[in-house]
């Protein structure tokens, strides 16, 4: 993966979310079929709420693995998930000036 140009930090996170839901079916996620692999994707979304990045990785490292077991047929997409936005802090005039 390192070949292809991939940094450290996302296929520790990617594989990092992979091991969580090994350990949530007990098994190989590249062994699951969609339907409980989407069940996951949704029980993460509603009831963990997790954070965007976190929720990606977990559908990109899916997308790493079946890549790299040779089902690329097996198509994850991601789902939509509410980012929240939030915006920025802005200062007034005299608090720029302030020490």
């Amino acid at each position: 993966m390192r070949l292809n140009g991939c940094s450290e930090s996302p296929l520790c996170n990617d594989g990092r979310c992979l091991a969580k839901l090994a350990l949530y079916f007990r098994c190989c996620p590249t062994t699951l079929p969609d339907a409980q692999i989407n069940e996951y994707l949704l029980l993460l979304r509603d009831t963990q709420a997790p954070s965007y990045s976190y929720f990606k990785h977990t559908v990109y490292g899916l997308r790493m693995a079946f890549r790299l077991t040779g089902r690329e047929d097996r198509a994850i997409r991601l789902p939509s998930i509410k980012r929240i936005k939030s915006l920025p802090a802005v200062f007034s005039r005299a608090e720029v000036k302030m020490p």
